[in-house]
């Protein structure tokens, strides 16, 4: 929900906002903000609690063996099975259809003259929310 609203959100801003610029200096306020909260972090936040002389053997041996307690848990295992598919389906989709629908949503521009030399309005409008909706 959260990445439609700010796909819908950012569609409407480059749309009626007669240049980019404008959205490229209101992205400071956030930033700045983002980096206000991580700088008032208190000190004892950056304290991780773990042992940082471990060798990597070590670390590797640990992760290991927390990961085979895991699975030995029948409902841990279902949980995990079920996550590790849905982000590789995620990511499969994201990496491969998403450039495809880009590819689509060029010859459409093309097709339908969207990106003619003429420099009209209407088209201008068309060609950011279609390319919006594809990105």
């Amino acid at each position: 929900l959260g990445s439609a609203l700010n796909a819908v959100v950012a569609i409407t801003l480059v749309t009626f906002l007669p240049t980019s610029t404008i959205i490229f200096k209101a992205s400071i306020i956030p930033m700045l903000a983002d980096f206000a909260m991580v700088w008032t972090y208190p000190s004892y936040m950056n304290d991780t609690g773990h042992d940082n002389t471990a060798s990597f053997c070590q670390v590797v041996r640990s992760e290991m063996s927390a990961l085979l307690t895991l699975l030995r848990v029948s409902s841990s295992r279902k949980r995990i099975v079920s996550a590790s598919f849905f982000q590789s389906l995620h990511k499969a989709l994201k990496d491969y259809i998403q450039p495809v629908m880009v590819q689509l949503g060029g010859a459409m521009l093309v097709e339908w003259r969207l990106v003619d030399d003429h420099d009209q309005q209407g088209k201008k409008k068309g060609v950011k929310v279609l390319v919006g909706v594809l990105v």
